[in-house]
């Protein structure tokens, strides 16, 4: 079954106001992963999401960020990024913020292209952020000040990078792999072969850095792709199946199932539905299913 964040604080909805053009924090939330529970989504396109990491150690993988981050560490993901998958390797817990604006482009712009996107000792100034938002009324002008100094301060992590977390180089090389070439792989031995080295190797090593098999990884690119294709398509389900690696369509409504509880085409119609939903709860429904 897909797992989600543990969200428990409201959303800032963003009012019509000059300010939140530039600069605003749309939401801000505390979350909670068991060992080996996962969250795997999207996020909305013109948002830049910090993750401030209280307790625990995730394995991080997104378009721009890969890497083991533990306690006491921040990183963030930008605008450009389009997924984002995190595991926890032990109990773990923080806060993670959804910035919008203008002005991300205009001071963090330099630093995305150059991928500075962590910071091993930036909690501090994020939980002092974090704590001037407990208000139970924020004005639009402090909202913008907030976001303004949550920005700062990763314009100043940003500054003093110290180098991103990363895996072994095997296991870069295997996860390029399947995240770029999943629909076409016949599995994990076709990738162990393609590198030189043993599928049980593989498997042993890469399931100690990332905390799921190679297997496991492939199955949930594969599932995500396939919601997106079900949310956003008229395409038939065997076809969809065909798209995402799956050589026939029954098995793919097995594990689509397994996987969320529903069938392709139940997905299809629930997701459908919710295109007359108010859009912050169409939100919240792709954060659990996409």
């Amino acid at each position: 079954m897909f797992d989600s964040l543990i969200f428990t604080d409201k959303d800032q909805a963003a009012p019509e106001h000059p300010m939140a053009e530039l600069l605003w924090v749309r939401s801000a939330r505390s979350f909670q992963l068991e060992p080996h529970e996962s969250y795997y989504g999207d996020k909305q396109p013109e948002e830049l999401l910090v993750f401030a990491l209280q307790k625990g150690e995730l394995n991080v993988e997104s378009d721009f960020l890969h890497g083991i981050v533990g306690s006491g560490q921040v990183f963030f993901l930008p605008q450009q990024t389009r997924d984002c998958s995190l595991t926890a390797r032990q109990d773990s817990e923080g806060i993670v913020f959804a910035l919008a604006g203008s002005l991300l482009e205009r001071i963090l712009g330099e630093h995305i292209r150059e991928q500075r996107l962590y910071c091993p000792h930036g909690l501090p100034g994020i939980l002092d952020a974090a704590a001037a938002l407990q208000s139970e009324a924020m004005y639009p002008e402090q909202n913008s000040a907030l976001a303004y100094r949550l920005l700062m301060e990763l314009y100043r992590m940003a500054e003093r990078y110290e180098g991103k977390p990363g895996y072994p180089p095997l296991v870069e090389a295997a996860m390029g792999i399947i995240q770029e070439e999943f629909a076409q792989l016949d599995g994990v031995s076709e990738v162990a072969e393609r590198l030189g080295v043993s599928e049980n190797h593989l498997i042993r090593l890469f399931s100690q850095h990332v905390g799921i098999s190679p297997g496991r990884c492939l199955r949930k690119r594969r599932m995500h792709y396939a919601r997106e294709l079900l949310a956003h398509s008229d395409l038939p389900v065997s076809l969809i199946a065909e798209l995402t690696g799956f050589a026939e369509a029954n098995y793919f409504s097995k594990v689509f199932r397994r996987e969320t509880g529903l069938s392709p085409s139940e997905y299809a119609r629930q997701y459908a539905q919710t295109e007359a939903i108010e859009p912050s709860v169409r939100r919240r429904m792709d954060e659990l299913y996409l």
